[in-house]
């Protein structure tokens, strides 16, 4: 094939950015497949793996769906997204924010990682109403409201089975909170998240439509004959 029958197949009779345009969709569609196609592998088991926390901690990469045991989640140094309301309380009172996500390191045993490998996302409401609560105590009623709610505590910080998944792409919220933790490299476990099977099988036939806008013209070209 000459190069002008090559430049003919790839850009016809247009302009180069036609390439352009070809190799953006050709990107965004491998892209999409690549990522769909991995929540659709994890989906694709009968559940999450069940794991020790310290043998997930060595890898947690390679599997994404899982459910350990011996896991600790670090309160103290967690972070946290809150929402402040535009409304003032009914009561007139000082309103508190109210936290919508914690990000938890965590670790093996009770001795912390530093730095920490994985951080733990969570909405558990009960566990965030508590840190609410905590929040607004002060600070000589600390101590006796800590023990008021060890069970809770203990039950949430320490759970006999953590739930969660790690998506291909960390969202907005978890790598705001990384970076104010300074721990950008940290994996984010969503707890109680399960891979997104629908959304995985829409993603990769998004990404094989893509793929087929962009190498559809392209196929069309080279079944023409070459002219003489």
């Amino acid at each position: 094939m000459t190069w002008a029958r090559l430049r003919s197949v790839l850009v016809g009779e247009g302009q180069l950015r036609r390439v352009a345009n070809t190799l953006i969709l050709l990107v965004l569609g491998l892209g999409l497949i690549r990522f769909s196609a991995q929540d659709l592998g994890e989906a694709l088991h009968w559940g999450p793996r069940e794991l020790s926390c310290e043998a997930w901690l060595d890898a947690p990469l390679e599997t994404r769906w899982v459910s350990l045991t011996g896991c600790r989640l670090d309160l103290s140094s967690a972070a946290s997204r809150t929402y402040k309301g535009w409304l003032p309380p009914v009561d007139g009172g000082v309103a508190g924010p109210r936290t919508l996500e914690l990000f938890l390191p965590v670790s093996a045993s009770e001795v912390r990682e530093t730095p920490p490998r994985v951080v733990v996302s969570t909405s558990d409401r009960e566990l965030l109403d508590v840190v609410d609560a905590l929040a607004r105590v002060p600070q000589p009623e600390v101590d006796a409201f800590i023990e008021a709610h060890r069970s809770t505590l203990e039950e949430k910080l320490k759970p006999s089975h953590l739930v969660g998944y790690v998506e291909p792409v960390a969202s907005l919220a978890s790598r705001s909170a990384l970076k104010s933790m300074m721990i950008e490299r940290a994996v984010v476990l969503e707890q109680d998240r399960a891979p997104p099977k629908a959304n995985a099988i829409f993603g990769v036939l998004v990404g094989m439509v893509m793929l087929l806008v962009a190498l559809w013209p392209i196929f069309n070209r080279i079944r023409e004959p070459e002219g003489d």
